[in-house]
């Protein structure tokens, strides 16, 4: 399985995980992804409407809101 399609099978279980139960924390993405953060950042580029919450002591919660019609621009376009 080549890098590419590794990520993109890891994003997409990240998404699962976040439609699927609405609120997830840093803890129990570990558990979908390694590199849970950097699929978010993918999946927010993408659209993807995903809210952070420090909950203290390293804990955090992700929340996903859904999809918007625009997805974000690389840096340098637009």
């Amino acid at each position: 399985m080549t890098e590419t399609r590794r990520r993109a099978n890891a994003k997409q279980r990240v998404l699962e995980a976040l439609v699927a139960y609405r609120v997830r924390t840093n803890v129990e993405l570990l558990t979908v992804c390694f590199r849970y953060g950097s699929r978010i950042h993918e999946l927010r580029r993408e659209g993807h409407v995903i809210q952070t919450q420090a909950l203290g002591g390293g804990l955090y919660e992700y929340r996903y809101l859904g999809q918007t019609t625009t997805p974000e621009l690389p840096f340098g376009c637009g």
